[in-house]
């Protein structure tokens, strides 16, 4: 047993716990024992690594990560400043019902209610038929036609991409100091992390994007993955690491300036899409200047960094398409009449999904 590398604690059968690497809410897998201990991994899983999550969740819902706890419902609003919740599987569902209420010149309403479900719906009709006095002949007429009817997001939504700051910042470095721990690296020469996480001492990480040098050496593009690399250097006295989420958004760490071990690194890559891991090989070459110029933004090209965001948000909508066509398929499946043809029932289907098709066939 060990102690616990965020208080000290000694680590025992009683406070034990499985920490995962990389947070398992934005899709980690990798777990180890004995780094930290079971207050510490409720601790800071409910600060630092929620603060994480939460800048990551509407990548994490809208790629259908996988995760060992099940995708939270997400919260969008479009240029309307309508809000919907997001479900893991892809449809968005209006929160505040919307009424309309119109008066035709001979008396008569025309009524467009929208809510998130029957019940709500149900309790606006009679709202509405109290308030405009409607007899209770028309107020069942109108009950009986409501349906349940769910459509694909045809409005922009808007909203902000949010990564990085202090707290989710020291997820990130414990995330590094985990995949160190694997390493037998002595976590206690990690002077420059454990200053910053149990000090407040000064970011130990940077973030990277450089017009004419990936660390990524074999990228596949097509993958949202998520990485995490140490590399310990001898030579240098250093400790070094590389973290990047969704194949977008890319730290460099400066976890140690008086190492003393051997030489050694260690990688792990994983598709949160597909729970995949992924070989990935990666050149970590750093100086002291080098991580100086990243920490002041000087290898901070925006031009890169907004053209892996739109790469990734590229990903998100052509998986939102995927998530659309096939919650079509399955109400195409539940509307099989069982009084018609086989031949009747596809064509019927084929209909129904040919305009969502035609939606993923744009994309390709």
């Amino acid at each position: 047993m060990n102690n616990c590398t965020l208080c000290d604690a000694a680590i025992t059968l009683d406070n034990q716990t499985e920490e995962h690497v990389i947070p398992q809410s934005i899709g980690g897998h990798l777990k180890i024992k004995n780094f930290i201990c079971r207050r510490c991994n409720n601790k800071f899983g409910h600060s630092w690594d929620n603060i994480l999550a939460d800048q990551l969740a509407f990548f994490s819902t809208s790629l259908n990560i996988i995760r060992e706890k099940k995708l939270p419902s997400y919260l969008v609003t479009d240029i309307d400043n309508k809000q919907y919740l997001k479900h893991p599987e892809g449809d968005f569902f209006l929160v505040r019902p919307v009424t309309n209420v119109d008066s035709n010149a001979d008396g008569s309403l025309n009524i467009h209610i929208q809510a998130p479900n029957q019940k709500i719906a149900k309790q606006i009709l009679k709202k509405v038929s109290k308030e405009y006095n409607l007899s209770d002949e028309n107020q069942n007429l109108m009950l009986k036609s409501l349906t349940n009817k769910i459509s694909p997001m045809d409005k922009v939504i808007k909203g902000e991409i949010n990564f990085g700051g202090e707290e989710s910042g020291r997820s990130l470095v414990k995330t590094a100091l985990a995949l160190a721990f694997t390493m037998d690296i002595d976590l206690d020469q990690c002077d420059l992390a454990k200053e910053y996480l149990l000090n407040s001492g000064t970011p130990c990480f940077g973030y990277f994007y450089s017009p004419n040098r990936d660390f990524v050496k074999n990228r596949n593009k097509n993958i949202p993955f998520h990485c995490v690399y140490i590399k310990a250097d001898s030579q240098l006295g250093r400790i070094f690491g590389y973290i990047e989420y969704f194949g977008t958004f890319r730290v460099v760490l400066s976890l140690a300036t008086n190492y003393k071990g051997e030489t050694k690194e260690a990688i792990y890559c994983i598709d949160p899409t597909s729970k995949q891991t992924i070989d990935l090989k990666l050149d970590l070459d750093l100086s002291d200047d080098d991580i100086e110029r990243i920490y002041n933004y000087e290898i901070y090209d925006l031009d890169v960094y907004q053209e892996s965001i739109g790469k990734l948000l590229d990903k998100v909508i052509f998986q939102s398409k995927i998530n659309n066509l096939n919650n079509r398929f399955s109400e195409a499946m539940e509307a099989w009449d069982k009084e018609k043809t086989y031949e009747e029932n596809i064509s019927n289907a084929m209909k129904y999904l040919e305009p969502h098709f035609k939606e993923i066939l744009k994309l390709t």
